[in-house]
Protein backbone atom coordinates (compact mmCIF):
# COMPACT_ATOMS: atom_id res chain seq x y z
CA UNK A 1 0.00 0.00 0.00
CA UNK A 2 2.88 2.26 0.47
CA UNK A 3 3.67 1.96 -3.13
CA UNK A 4 0.21 3.17 -3.89
CA UNK A 5 0.51 6.28 -1.68
CA UNK A 6 3.99 7.12 -2.99
CA UNK A 7 2.90 6.68 -6.51
CA UNK A 8 -0.08 8.91 -5.88
CA UNK A 9 2.16 11.56 -4.30
CA UNK A 10 4.57 11.34 -7.20
CA UNK A 11 1.73 11.53 -9.71
CA UNK A 12 0.27 14.53 -7.86
CA UNK A 13 3.70 16.22 -7.80
CA UNK A 14 4.09 15.56 -11.54
CA UNK A 15 0.63 16.99 -12.22
CA UNK A 16 1.48 20.10 -10.09
CA UNK A 17 4.83 20.46 -11.89
CA UNK A 18 3.10 20.05 -15.27
CA UNK A 19 0.44 22.64 -14.40
CA UNK A 20 3.10 24.99 -13.00
CA UNK A 21 5.10 24.63 -16.23
CA UNK A 22 2.04 25.30 -18.36
CA UNK A 23 1.23 28.34 -16.22
CA UNK A 24 4.81 29.62 -16.39
CA UNK A 25 4.95 29.15 -20.17
CA UNK A 26 1.65 31.01 -20.58
CA UNK A 27 2.83 33.73 -18.23
CA UNK A 28 6.11 34.27 -20.09
CA UNK A 29 4.42 34.06 -23.48
CA UNK A 30 1.81 36.62 -22.33
CA UNK A 31 4.57 38.86 -21.04
CA UNK A 32 6.38 38.62 -24.36
CA UNK A 33 3.15 39.33 -26.23
CA UNK A 34 2.47 42.41 -24.05
CA UNK A 35 6.05 43.54 -24.56
CA UNK A 36 5.72 43.10 -28.33
CA UNK A 37 2.46 45.08 -28.35
CA UNK A 38 4.07 47.82 -26.25
CA UNK A 39 7.04 47.98 -28.63
CA UNK A 40 4.69 48.19 -31.61
CA UNK A 41 2.77 51.02 -29.90
CA UNK A 42 6.03 52.81 -29.16
CA UNK A 43 7.12 52.43 -32.78
CA UNK A 44 3.77 53.82 -33.96
CA UNK A 45 4.10 56.81 -31.62
CA UNK A 46 7.66 57.45 -32.80
CA UNK A 47 6.50 57.30 -36.43
CA UNK A 48 3.68 59.76 -35.69
CA UNK A 49 6.11 62.07 -33.91
CA UNK A 50 8.52 61.94 -36.85
CA UNK A 51 5.69 62.68 -39.26
CA UNK A 52 4.52 65.60 -37.12
CA UNK A 53 8.11 66.88 -36.91
CA UNK A 54 8.53 66.70 -40.68
CA UNK A 55 5.20 68.47 -41.20
CA UNK A 56 6.31 71.18 -38.77
CA UNK A 57 9.63 71.55 -40.62
CA UNK A 58 7.84 71.93 -43.95
CA UNK A 59 5.49 74.51 -42.43
CA UNK A 60 8.45 76.36 -40.94
CA UNK A 61 10.22 76.40 -44.32
CA UNK A 62 7.10 77.74 -46.01
CA UNK A 63 6.66 80.43 -43.36
CA UNK A 64 10.34 81.35 -43.59
CA UNK A 65 10.00 81.68 -47.35
CA UNK A 66 6.94 83.88 -46.92
CA UNK A 67 8.74 86.03 -44.36
CA UNK A 68 11.70 86.47 -46.71
CA UNK A 69 9.33 87.40 -49.53
CA UNK A 70 7.61 89.95 -47.29
CA UNK A 71 10.98 91.34 -46.20
CA UNK A 72 11.95 91.81 -49.83
CA UNK A 73 8.67 93.55 -50.58
CA UNK A 74 9.04 95.70 -47.48
CA UNK A 75 12.59 96.69 -48.44
CA UNK A 76 11.34 97.63 -51.91
CA UNK A 77 8.53 99.70 -50.38
CA UNK A 78 11.01 101.47 -48.10
CA UNK A 79 13.19 102.22 -51.11
CA UNK A 80 10.20 103.61 -53.04
CA UNK A 81 9.05 105.64 -50.04
CA UNK A 82 12.49 107.15 -49.63
CA UNK A 83 12.55 108.02 -53.33
CA UNK A 84 9.16 109.72 -53.05
CA UNK A 85 10.24 111.51 -49.88
CA UNK A 86 13.45 112.66 -51.56
CA UNK A 87 11.49 113.93 -54.54
CA UNK A 88 9.02 115.68 -52.25
CA UNK A 89 11.95 117.16 -50.32
CA UNK A 90 13.45 118.55 -53.52
CA UNK A 91 10.06 120.01 -54.45
CA UNK A 92 9.71 121.47 -50.96
CA UNK A 93 13.16 123.08 -51.17
CA UNK A 94 12.22 124.58 -54.53
CA UNK A 95 9.06 125.99 -52.96
CA UNK A 96 11.04 127.47 -50.08
CA UNK A 97 13.40 129.13 -52.55
CA UNK A 98 10.48 130.50 -54.56
CA UNK A 99 8.89 131.99 -51.46
CA UNK A 100 12.17 133.41 -50.20
CA UNK A 101 13.17 134.87 -53.58
CA UNK A 102 13.02 138.63 -53.69
CA UNK A 103 10.31 140.22 -55.71
CA UNK A 104 11.30 140.70 -59.34
CA UNK A 105 10.03 144.19 -59.40
CA UNK A 106 11.41 146.65 -56.92
CA UNK A 107 8.59 149.07 -57.27
CA UNK A 108 5.46 148.92 -55.15
CA UNK A 109 3.19 149.14 -58.10
CA UNK A 110 -0.06 147.24 -58.47
CA UNK A 111 1.56 145.02 -61.07
CA UNK A 112 4.19 143.88 -58.58
CA UNK A 113 1.51 143.10 -55.99
CA UNK A 114 -0.46 141.11 -58.54
CA UNK A 115 2.68 139.12 -59.42
CA UNK A 116 3.34 138.43 -55.73
CA UNK A 117 -0.23 137.21 -55.23
CA UNK A 118 -0.01 134.98 -58.29
CA UNK A 119 3.34 133.62 -57.08
CA UNK A 120 1.84 132.94 -53.65
CA UNK A 121 -1.10 131.09 -55.21
CA UNK A 122 1.30 128.96 -57.27
CA UNK A 123 3.42 128.20 -54.22
CA UNK A 124 0.37 127.30 -52.12
CA UNK A 125 -0.96 125.10 -54.94
CA UNK A 126 2.36 123.29 -55.23
CA UNK A 127 2.49 122.82 -51.45
CA UNK A 128 -1.01 121.37 -51.53
CA UNK A 129 -0.01 118.94 -54.27
CA UNK A 130 3.06 117.80 -52.30
CA UNK A 131 0.97 117.35 -49.16
CA UNK A 132 -1.65 115.37 -51.11
CA UNK A 133 0.97 113.10 -52.64
CA UNK A 134 2.55 112.52 -49.24
CA UNK A 135 -0.89 111.76 -47.76
CA UNK A 136 -1.53 109.23 -50.53
CA UNK A 137 1.82 107.55 -49.84
CA UNK A 138 1.07 107.45 -46.12
CA UNK A 139 -2.37 105.92 -46.75
CA UNK A 140 -0.77 103.24 -48.92
CA UNK A 141 1.85 102.49 -46.26
CA UNK A 142 -0.84 102.29 -43.60
CA UNK A 143 -2.70 99.65 -45.62
CA UNK A 144 0.53 97.73 -46.13
CA UNK A 145 1.27 97.90 -42.40
CA UNK A 146 -2.19 96.58 -41.60
CA UNK A 147 -1.64 93.75 -44.08
CA UNK A 148 1.72 92.88 -42.51
CA UNK A 149 0.17 92.90 -39.03
CA UNK A 150 -2.57 90.51 -40.19
CA UNK A 151 0.07 88.29 -41.78
CA UNK A 152 2.07 88.17 -38.54
CA UNK A 153 -1.10 87.32 -36.59
CA UNK A 154 -1.88 84.53 -39.07
CA UNK A 155 1.55 82.89 -38.91
CA UNK A 156 1.85 83.21 -35.14
CA UNK A 157 -1.26 81.07 -34.53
Amino acid sequence: MMFGIWSRLIAAALVVALLGGIYWRGHTQGYKARETIALADDAARVAEALQASETARLRERELTRQVETQRGKYAEQIKNTRAVAAAAGVGFRDLQQAVAAPAAAASASATARTDDAARARIVVGQCAQVVQSMAAVLDEREQQLIGLQEYVKAISK
